[in-house]
């Protein structure tokens, strides 16, 4: 293009360019008429050409335009192709209802994504699950063997009765032992007969460990194999706790019945807890009654009077131990019902018995109250629950989850949709769920809240439990059902120890002949204990002071005994026991047969007898005289009082420096004692443990258990281990305190020396002790031991006319000596027999004499007292 024309094009187009007022004006004077129109257009073609683009471009520039040639207009013609855009029809605006309800039906569809993600990882989880579990009873665990060769059944594995999910339970009879059993017949399919075969192993792991079912956990009578259906036979229980409630229209039980149930499904889990053993599953669909009769009652809190069931016997026992992991085993992700399950399980942080302790709680308030406490089947909707009853989740909890419900460490919930409203309408902080603030239902509460804690290192353990204040008694002693009579046999023993004892060898003896048994003794809670009672049992082994609350209670009755025995009955009447031994004998027929078992036979004694054996038969096991075990070793250090925590610490050193001896037990005569001189053997570098009187039940247990299973091979205890503690392997005795009477010293150095063995006895003896040297002296030269000199010399200068005083009057000589005017021999404790329908026969729970018969016998007799076929008895014609 020529310069020239390339300079009026760029003029005119800047003209244009200017805005539509110019030619807005000169177009408003033509369509005017104006005289001067025709002079003002030039009939030029380079005019021509020039109004044309100018009219071109004005006719784009003001498409749209309403101002004509306003200033904002300018900037807004230079893009007429958007602008033009922008004036086309505009789509129909939706209402802020229509958009709501959209974002709520999207975020539907993720929450119903993410759960279809959800459960098909569960079940591929599951599916790893059962691959581990088989491989791992492959390797680690024998399989259960056929009985029968296993046959096809239909494509359901069904026999003729209408199936369940896993299979069905029947009442069926034993033919052979005539009485009715349940019977759980279980699918021909092959998981759910690896899962039946799983339930056998635990089943039977906890009859081992509870033969008598003590715990409250169902025991499996027996099993067998029916052309492929696992067959399990059970005893015979009631309804489930579930089934009740829901013909009970979902109605709460009784408090009292709420707080019973409570303790015993605490106590049966605590014993599934203490074999390593994780139920998983508990739910009240889980937990049987023994028996579900109830009566009718008419309630009239509403309008239309309804019928409401109460049970006669809130007695439960544990089932379905199917799901049931030990702590060795595989853990899976996914574990329990979906209501009854902990955020741990559901945030995949891992779980362990703890879980257990979760789902009890909401068991508890479900009792409670009659209704769910996590009614959903969302985790999401379940985390927001949650976070309304209990608070908000932990943060370091929110932050581990490998789940996506945390995305910024606060929950990811959505509070205007309707799930949202439903949790904020009906769950409410839990203390708020309480139906009174009468202590027992704070206490109740408070118990639901510890155990329910999110993190399951703050939750409460089952043993803490069972020592809560809502514990302690929880299960209300009530008067025994009419059905349940009596025990047949009684036996009485000073110690919870010996009485432990006396029923491990009774439960060995009668399981096979189901004579049932029960130990009452103090310590512990009574829940269990009364159930036992409750029951009904054949022998009843008690301390006294037990006996008598479930006396005066009306628990149970003594009518029927006719067998009744008293072990240890000097040590009975040395702890004071003499007055409650005669209250009890008040409830026990005339016409019973009565044993006493004594280690001794003083004045006290003696007239026990008499007032209550008349014409009694006495036998006589060893010597008169007092003497000790020959097969142990005794050394006697005289040293002064200041010097004893050396002496022992050089000992010990002396000991272990010739080796590994064994299990030691050391005696002390004051409690605090005990427990300070367990401290200080610690602080020499040596592991103890302590036992006496103070301490608690489970701390005896403890303590105790350690020492058999030789966890700690030192016991520092008082004379609560001197008499009718059986401990294998005890090679050395040490008295650090003398005790008060000789007599006991020959019972405490006893209890090393059994069954033949042999051991060795320190005793530390002071000046503070040396009116008893006689005594002792005489027992050293009988077993032809060494003498200190100083001992023999302070034996020879102690003064005193027919002996040095004792318990029960003298020793020997005098009118009040053993063997003196009375003519009564100083008997052993031993095996004799019980009466005349078991004459002879060796006492079945002891099985060496120390514990009553100061080890070896009396009078230096060279047969070890296991040989002797008779003992110290006192019994009725």
């Amino acid at each position: 293009m020529p310069r020239s024309k390339r300079r009026l094009h760029s003029r005119s187009g800047s003209r244009a360019s200017v805005g539509g007022r110019y030619e807005e004006k000169r177009m408003k004077h033509t369509e005017s008429g104006d005289c001067y129109k025709s002079a003002r257009i030039s009939n030029t073609s380079s005019s021509r050409r020039k109004r044309k683009r100018s009219e071109e471009s004005h006719h784009q520039r003001s498409v749209g335009s309403t101002g004509g040639g306003h200033r904002k207009n300018r900037y807004r013609e230079e893009k007429p192709s958007r602008r033009h855009e922008q004036q086309q029809p505009q789509p129909h605006r939706t209402s802020r209802k229509d958009r709501e309800r959209e974002r709520e039906r999207e975020r539907e569809r993720d929450r119903e994504r993410e759960r279809e993600r959800e459960r098909e990882r569960d079940r591929e989880r599951e599916r790893e699950r059962e691959r581990d579990r088989e491989r791992e009873q492959r390797e680690h665990r024998p399989e259960v063997t056929k009985r029968h060769s296993p046959i096809k059944n239909d494509s359901h594995g069904h026999l003729i009765y209408q199936p369940g999910t896993f299979g069905r339970v029947v009442k069926a009879k034993d033919v052979e032992k005539e009485h009715t059993i349940a019977l759980k017949i279980i699918r021909n399919v092959d998981k759910y007969r690896k899962t039946a075969k799983l339930e056998i192993n635990v089943l039977e792991e906890i009859i081992a460990k509870d033969p008598a079912g003590r715990h409250l956990c169902i025991l499996m009578l027996d099993w067998f194999d029916y052309h492929g259906h696992i067959c399990i036979a059970f005893e015979m229980l009631g309804q489930s706790v579930y089934d009740f409630m829901k013909d009970n229209k979902y109605q709460p039980f009784p408090m009292e019945q709420v707080r019973h149930m409570s303790y015993q499904l605490c106590f049966a889990v605590n014993f599934l807890h203490s074999i390593k053993l994780t139920h998983t599953d508990l739910k009240p669909e889980n937990i049987l009654f023994v028996n579900s009769e109830y009566n009718t009652v008419v309630s009239r809190t509403t309008r239309k009077n309804r019928e409401l069931r109460h049970v006669n016997c809130s007695d439960i026992r544990l089932i379905d131990f199917g799901n049931a992991i030990f702590d060795h085993e595989y853990h899976s992700t996914i574990v329990s019902t979906r209501h009854y399950r902990a955020p741990e399980v559901i945030l995949e942080l891992g779980w362990a018995q703890p879980c257990d302790v979760w789902s009890i709680g909401c068991i508890i308030y479900e009792l409670y109250l009659g209704i769910t406490l996590f009614q959903t089947h969302d985790n999401r909707e379940h985390l927001a629950m949650m976070e309304r009853i209990l608070g908000p989740i932990p943060y370091h909890m929110a932050k581990k989850t490998p789940t996506r419900y945390f995305p910024h460490g606060k929950l990811d919930w959505d509070e205007k949709t309707s799930e949202a409203r439903y949790v904020l309408q009906n769950c409410k902080p839990l203390m708020r769920s309480a139906m009174s603030d009468a202590p027992e239902h704070m206490q109740m509460f408070d118990l639901i809240a510890k155990m329910l804690e999110y993190d399951p290192k703050d939750r409460i353990t089952l043993l803490e439990a069972l020592d809560h204040p809502d514990c302690i008694d929880m299960a209300a002693i009530k008067k025994p059902d009419p059905s349940v009579r009596g025990p047949l046999v009684l036996v009485l023993a000073p110690t919870r120890e010996l009485a432990q004892q006396i029923q491990q060898v009774a439960t060995e003896f009668g399981s096979s002949s189901y004579i049932r048994n029960t130990c009452l003794f103090g310590g512990s809670s009574k829940g269990p204990q009364a159930s036992d009672l409750r029951r009904g049992v054949e022998i009843v082994i008690a301390t006294p002071g037990r006996l008598i609350d479930f006396l005066e209670s009306g628990t149970t009755t003594l009518q029927r005994v006719t067998y009744l025995v008293l072990d240890e009955a000097d040590r009975m009447l040395d702890m004071g026991f003499e007055p409650q031994i005669r209250k009890i004998l008040d409830h026990v027929r005339p016409d019973r047969q009565i044993l006493m078992w004594s280690a001794t036979w003083p004045k006290e004694v003696q007239r026990l007898a008499r007032d209550f054996l008349g014409d009694y038969v006495q036998i006589n096991v060893g010597s008169l005289e007092l003497s000790a075990n020959h097969n142990i070793t005794q050394h006697v250090r005289v040293i002064a009082e200041k010097d004893k925590n050396p002496e022992l610490g050089k000992l010990l050193e002396e000991l272990y420096h010739e080796g590994n001896p064994g299990k030691i037990l050391i005696f002390t005569t004051t409690k605090r004692q005990c427990d300070r001189i367990s401290m200080q053997i610690k602080r020499y570098g040596y592991d103890s443990v302590s036992m006496h009187g103070d301490k608690s039940q489970q701390e005896r247990e403890r303590a105790l258990g350690r020492f058999r299973n030789s966890s700690s091979c030192i016991l520092v205890a008082t004379d609560v281990a001197a008499r009718g503690l059986d401990v294998d392997g005890i090679k050395v005795v040490i008295n650090y305190d003398y005790p008060q009477q000789t007599e006991d010293y020959v019972h405490r150095i006893g209890r090393t020396g059994r069954s033949n063995a042999t051991g060795v006895a320190y005793t530390f003896f002071t000046m503070a002790e040396r009116k008893q040297a006689r005594e002792l002296v005489n027992i050293l030269q009988e077993a032809k031991q060494e003498i200190p000199s100083e001992l023999l010399r302070w034996s020879q200068t102690a003064s005193g006319s027919g002996g040095s005083t004792r318990r029960y009057g003298t020793f020997r000589g005098g009118n009040g000596g053993y063997g003196g005017g009375y003519g009564g021999g100083y008997g052993g404790g031993g095996g004799g027999g019980y009466g005349g329908g078991y004459g002879g026969a060796k006492r079945p729970y002891e099985s060496s004499s120390s514990s009553y018969s100061n080890g070896g016998g009396y009078g230096g007799a060279s047969s070890s007292y296991d040989s002797r076929s008779t003992k110290h008895t006192r019994f009725d014609d």
